[in-house]
């Protein structure tokens, strides 16, 4: 029975050893030619010298290696944090050739005066209670009174808009485009603070010549000279200055806000936190010269660039039976009125924008996009009375629309002149050097990202698609190889070793069995001689 075992023994021992064999043979044989083949094509074989080499050989491949690959991870790194960034590629094209005048829009200080007010009183009590409410309210309130009373207002200035609200033909005495006239070209749009304003539809095209002596040319008017401003509030003041209300407040405060904006755009509310905006009073003389930015794409953080077609359109809803709404006909946006009597309208069908912004973050942004912003401006004193009957353009305009009524001009072909404290020229000008076309593009695409990356992979250890090969050779012969090799190898020498201590054992007690048998021979034949 123990020979039968130690039999077996012996054939395990020997299937174990030549498995362990054949590991071994795979472990040192084990090559994949074909990526072996393409790997000599490299120029540092780096996990290949370092399997193949042994003492201070390998130690110097890997020392080489590691620095190598350490210099490569870390070029790589930089260009995917690089390529991550989305870097711009600005193209600056300096010039006024290609300069497109920008929609021009004046809005009034004050929308009506005292003088509108006697027609029906109850403007007059809608007036005085709303400034009653305000001025002794209660409590902290954010801006003046004054402005709160104003935009209260509202819903009561567009009922009662074709009577006290302001028209172009009354304030603007005369337009220029370029020495052609524009006097025509107004229409009226809403605004929630100043409730009417005047939008120039400026139709020029390039090349626009440069300087003072070309450019837009304004002359407006006070209206009725003696009537005291209704409502007057000039925003970019201090609240508390806003509500300050002398019997000279009104006339020394009055006068337009002037805004700059895209073709058939409005400019954002409220208008004074634009950077192309200015305030105008009368008695002043006022030149204004513009810059402009072409943005031809942009793509500054990754954003989507939408195309003209789809890009967020402003939307207005014609509350003023008078307006003409700078959006579509098909679009509109209901503007939150407060708590006074509500007005019934027409509501025009909206159509929503595909996006809820243009420019801000997170929102597309618009290609062939230009900027308009303010260069300089220059006030000073107007010190020149202007005689009516040099306003030949603007009399033969009233007499060709039959607006012959009193209130429909508050100056006479053949009446006194006009004094300059009533009058505001205004003169708008592109600069000459300061115009650029700015073209941005994505600077660092994935095509360039790849073939940077396959550079320093040749630069640093020639590491290459093969070199990679020879990588997942050494790990796939670890792991697939090696260890099945050292396992299997520890799992003989254990058995080994438990096979020599049974056979010792074995030899013992045979040793010992023997030794018994040879004392018992003795003495049973010591007892048979004697």
């Amino acid at each position: 029975m123990g020979s039968l075992t130690a039999n077996r023994e012996v054939i395990e021992e020997k299937k174990l050893e030549r498995k362990t064999k054949h590991y071994a043979k795979v472990f040192y044989g084990s090559r994949w030619g074909i990526w072996m083949d393409f790997a000599e094509t490299t120029t540092l074989h780096g996990p290949i010298h370092i399997t193949a080499t042994r003492g201070k050989l390998r130690i110097y491949y890997a020392i080489v290696v590691s620095f190598m690959s350490t210099m490569f991870i870390a070029h790589a790194a930089y260009l995917f944090l690089q390529y991550l960034s989305f870097p711009v590629l600005t193209e600056i094209k300096y010039g006024n050739i290609d300069f497109t005048y920008p929609d021009v829009t004046i809005c009034p200080n004050s929308p009506f005066t005292d003088a509108d007010f006697p027609m029906d009183p109850r403007l007059m009590s809608s007036l005085n209670s709303s400034e009653k409410f305000w001025t002794e309210k209660k409590g902290s309130t954010s801006g003046s009174p004054r402005l709160h009373q104003k935009r209260s207002m509202l819903s009561v200035f567009y009922r009662w808009s074709s009577v006290v609200g302001k028209n172009p033909h009354q304030y603007v005495l005369e337009c220029q485009v370029n020495k052609v006239e524009c006097l025509d070209d107004f229409i009226i749009t809403e605004h929630p603070t100043y409730y009417r304003c005047f939008t120039l539809r400026v139709r020029t095209k390039p090349p626009v010549p440069a300087g003072p002596t070309n450019g837009i040319r304004l002359i407006l008017h006070r209206g009725r000279v003696l009537a005291r401003p209704l409502l007057s509030v000039v925003e970019e003041e201090p609240a508390k200055l806003q509500s300050v209300d002398t019997w000279d407040t009104p006339f020394q405060k009055d006068g337009f806000f002037i805004a700059f904006h895209e073709q058939d755009t409005f400019p954002s509310f409220p208008v004074q936190s634009l950077p192309n905006g200015l305030t105008l009073r009368f008695g002043q003389t006022t030149r204004i010269a513009l810059e402009q930015t072409h943005y031809e794409a942009v793509n500054l953080t990754g954003r989507v660039c939408a195309n003209g077609n789809h890009a967020p359109q402003i939307e207005l809803l014609r509350l003023d039976k008078d307006s003409q709404s700078n959006a579509d006909q098909t679009e509109g946006m209901l503007y939150g009125l407060l708590d006074f009597d509500i007005i019934l309208f027409a509501i025009i069908s909206s159509e929503k924008p595909q996006t809820t912004g243009d420019g801000l973050p997170g929102c597309p942004l618009r290609c062939k996009r230009r900027m308009i912003s303010v260069h300089s401006s220059l006030q000073t004193t107007l010190v020149q009375n202007i005689d009516p009957k040099t306003l030949i353009s603007y009399f033969e305009m009233l007499h060709l629309k039959h607006l012959t009524g009193p209130k429909d001009s508050f100056i006479k072909h053949g009446g006194p002149l006009i004094h300059s404290k009533d009058l505001i020229f205004l003169d708008i000008h592109p600069v000459s050097e300061m115009v650029n076309q700015i073209i941005e593009n994505p600077g660092y695409v994935m095509t360039r990202f790849l073939s940077d990356l396959g550079g320093i992979s040749g630069l640093y250890v020639g590491i290459t698609i093969y070199t990679i090969a020879e990588i997942v050779d050494v790990v796939t012969q670890f792991l697939c190889v090696y260890l099945p090799y050292v396992w299997s190898a520890a799992k003989l020498e254990v058995k080994k070793r438990r096979f020599v201590t049974r056979l010792a054992k074995r030899l013992t007690s045979d040793d010992t069995e023997t030794e018994m048998m040879e004392s018992h021979t003795e003495q049973t034949s010591a007892k048979s001689i004697s």
